[in-house]
């Protein structure tokens, strides 16, 4: 069963488009990461499928349920969500902020309960007792995410979650989301395609407001051309056959297929004076630059909102 459909999705602001014709499908219990750059269309998406904003045309079933407009209170209960710009009252303390979420949706919110929800996202207990104002820019985002969490939801959409997150802060949140995806869906939006990578059943690429792939990262990195990328530092000047020298040291290949890059390796292993090697993987990273590259040169002008 899809916990989420979209079908022919299109959004305009005047005769700016932010959306045009997006289709996809999200499984219940995997995750699906949308990314794309600012002004995308991302926001936009996110802020429809969740009831905040209309759209022009297509379909929206969340749950089972299509949606138009505003979420009825049995369908949002079973709906989290942590935005950008959405954020916990500033001078409430944060366990508070959570009861007054637990009363608004009529669910209940005990003492265990809420420690575990502390807990799941790794908030200490005494924090929560502090105002939001008061926290960390990191502490914040956990207090958001805990506040998306207090129904207990079947689905969590979370707009750029690791948005100002420093790296180790980023870890934290990074495990936090695997931990909660084990028993829901997740739908996010990122920046960041080396965590796209890693943590998504489906990654969705979406520029100027037109779904261009959706699919597992690893299919799309094959789809798409992905390239090793071959570095050697070598102890004298000869440059092995197929290397090109970036460097006064330094030699690179790139390589499309397996085979390719066992070749280039075996050159290397035969050179007298390689002295470092470094080889790094097919990315999502060039899969988006190919498809920004092929936008910029073959797609209709389209303007898009921002996000």
């Amino acid at each position: 069963m899809d916990a989420l459909r979209i079908t022919s999705l299109t959004k305009r602001y005047g005769d700016v488009v932010a959306l045009h014709d997006v289709s996809l499908a999200l499984e219940t219990n995997q995750v699906g990461c949308l990314v794309g750059p600012n002004g995308a269309g991302k926001t936009t998406l996110v802020e429809i499928i969740l009831g905040l904003r209309e759209a022009d045309a297509g379909e929206v079933w969340l749950l089972g349920h299509e949606v138009r407009g505003r979420l009825p209170s049995s369908l949002a209960k079973r709906v989290g969500a942590m935005l950008e710009e959405a954020h916990l009252h500033p001078w409430i303390p944060v366990e508070r902020s959570l009861a007054m979420i637990a009363e608004l949706y009529g669910v209940s919110l005990p003492e265990p309960r809420l420690t575990a929800l502390l807990r799941d996202v790794g908030l200490d207990r005494g924090l929560a007792r502090q105002a939001y104002t008061r926290l960390s820019y990191g502490q914040r985002r956990k207090a958001d995410l805990a506040a998306a969490l207090v129904t207990d939801p079947e689905i969590l959409f979370l707009d750029d979650p690791f948005l100002g997150l420093d790296p180790l802060a980023r870890m934290d949140v990074l495990d936090t989301l695997r931990r909660l995806s084990a028993d829901r869906t997740l739908f996010y939006t990122t920046h960041l395609l080396d965590v796209a990578t890693r943590f998504a059943d489906q990654v969705l690429i979406l520029l100027r407001g037109q779904l261009r792939a959706a699919a597992p990262p690893e299919v799309l990195i094959r789809q798409y051309g992905g390239m090793w990328r071959i570095r050697a530092w070598l102890r004298d000047e000869h440059v092995p056959q197929g290397f090109e020298k970036v460097a006064p040291s330094e030699v690179c290949a790139l390589a499309s297929t397996f085979p390719e890059l066992i070749r280039y390796l075996q050159t290397l292993a035969d050179h007298p004076s390689v002295g470092d090697v470094v080889i790094d993987p097919p990315t999502l990273q060039q899969v988006f630059e190919y498809l920004a590259q092929e936008e910029k040169s073959c797609a209709p002008d389209l303007e898009s909102a921002q996000d």
